[in-house]
């Protein structure tokens, strides 16, 4: 009766361990650097963006199937791809310390940090394949600049920047213009300041809100802060930029100088109504 208990749990223990190492497209979760306490992650993306991949694996080894669906992608893009920045990964069970943010669901994540600092997230298994097809493709946008700029706080010929919304997502584009005609000016602004284009254009770029109704405003989008997967219905990311927004599509774009100048000057004439048809 011994024997057969001590063959049962050997047994278990051999099964046990050969579900806590479950290998996806030749890599396993031990071929990442794992962090242990949330404080760590002050450490994470020092001078560089960085991932972190949050998954929920019990005692016996066993992923959740949103990770299942996703780590055959995703262990091979952190891996293989040369441009892919490094990826840390979290067991959200094993982890001690204070958790930083909110999360309601078992789901797998994906946050980008830099600098110590929370950037980005993507939560749950479509999110995460589609960003990973998104930076492959080139459509996942990195600001260029080392951590956050503060706010702008001047005015530009008597609009001031700080009484317009930012854009810190490009994939919030698709969360304005409820039932409103939105706009959003793409701008560029690093450590040394506004580009001369940008700064020519800040001001009558902001005052495009005179003509907009329904409480419409005007978004204001830094390339060098802004982060993440472009917008579906985004053609690039470019300064200067003007995107039209409405029922959260993007229902015409206008970029460079020169084309974003002489959507300004006829904004006086234009029927921003028909952008709702």
């Amino acid at each position: 009766m011994k024997k057969i208990i001590l063959m049962i749990t050997l047994l278990a223990l051999i099964v046990i361990s050969a579900c806590a190492n479950p290998s996806y497209a030749g890599y396993e979760y031990g071929d990442f650097e794992v962090i242990r306490e949330w404080e760590a992650l002050e450490n994470v993306g020092q001078d560089e963006y960085e991932m972190v991949y949050l998954y929920d694996m019990d005692f016996l080894g066993r992923d959740t199937q949103g990770s299942a669906v996703i780590n055959p992608d995703l262990f091979p893009f952190a891996k293989e791809n040369p441009d892919t920045p490094k990826m840390w990964r979290i067991n959200t069970r094993e982890i001690t310390g204070e958790r930083p943010l909110d999360f309601q669901t078992r789901a797998p994540k994906i946050l980008w940090y830099r600098d110590g600092e929370y950037q980005d997230r993507y939560f749950g298994g479509t999110p995460i394949l589609e960003m990973i097809e998104g930076f492959e493709d080139g459509r996942f946008h990195f600001p260029k600049h080392r951590g956050r700029l503060e706010p702008l706080e001047e005015s530009f010929d008597g609009q001031a920047y700080e009484d317009h919304p930012r854009l810190d997502r490009w994939q919030h584009i698709h969360d304005i213009g409820h039932d409103a005609v939105e706009i959003v000016f793409a701008y560029e602004r690093d450590m040394d300041g506004l580009s001369h284009e940008s700064d020519a254009l800040m001001g009558d770029a902001l005052s495009l809100k005179t003509y907009l109704e329904d409480d419409g405003d005007v978004y204001t989008a830094n390339i060098h802060e802004t982060i993440g997967l472009y917008a579906h219905d985004m053609d690039r990311v470019e300064a200067p930029a003007l995107y039209i927004v409405y029922n959260n599509v993007i229902q015409e774009s206008f970029y460079g100088e020169a084309s974003v100048s002489s959507f300004i000057s006829d904004a006086p004439t234009i029927d921003f109504d028909a952008y709702k048809e």
